[in-house]
């Protein structure tokens, strides 16, 4: 049988029974959150994932403006999302892109973490063509983000001039 971790210690599923308790903190019990490392935990993040409220941010307002560098694939600065304000655990699950000034291939890499340095959790790309203005919801998942997170996005392109995008996000709260 193979092997498993509990605890951070590895098990073999053979000797399982033989050490107290050993299922219950495998398996878990109904009190069990999406934060506990069990079996019945990871079952209630599942539901709570697929049971969400889709939310947009930002809201009632003006997406955000991201803009490429000059060089060709070369990330622009880094943009808040304005997540810090979300008061849950969250996740995003799309990406709109509003509004993208040029015709090109647009890469946009989202991280989390401080503004310089942080880890990358997602990257999408669109591409506009001379006859449309916007690409609507494009489907992106991240991990999810702590309470107050704070996220943000830079953007590339394909060809060596500056572009800008205006986008938003949608996501939804882990209880």
């Amino acid at each position: 049988m193979a092997d498993i971790t509990v605890n951070g210690s590895a098990m073999s599923l053979d000797g399982i029974s033989s050490k107290a308790n050993s299922i219950s903190s495998v398996v878990g019990t109904t009190a069990d959150s999406h934060t506990d490392v069990t079996i019945f935990g990871k079952l209630v993040g599942l539901e709570q994932d697929n049971h969400g409220v889709d939310l947009v941010i930002p809201t009632l307002a003006a997406g955000v403006t991201v803009s490429s560098c000059i060089a060709a694939w070369t990330l622009g600065a880094k943009i808040s999302l304005g997540t810090s304000v979300i008061a849950s655990e969250f996740g995003l699950h799309f990406m709109n892109i509003e509004d993208l000034s040029d015709v090109d291939i647009h890469e946009f890499h989202i991280f989390k973490g401080a503004t310089t340095g942080g880890t990358v959790v997602a990257k999408v790309r669109g591409t506009k063509s001379a006859n449309q203005d916007t690409i609507p919801h494009v489907p992106m998942l991240t991990p999810h983000f702590v309470a107050n997170q704070k996220t943000f996005v830079r953007m590339a392109n394909l060809t060596a001039a500056a572009s800008t995008a205006t986008l938003s996000f949608n996501y939804h709260i882990h209880s």
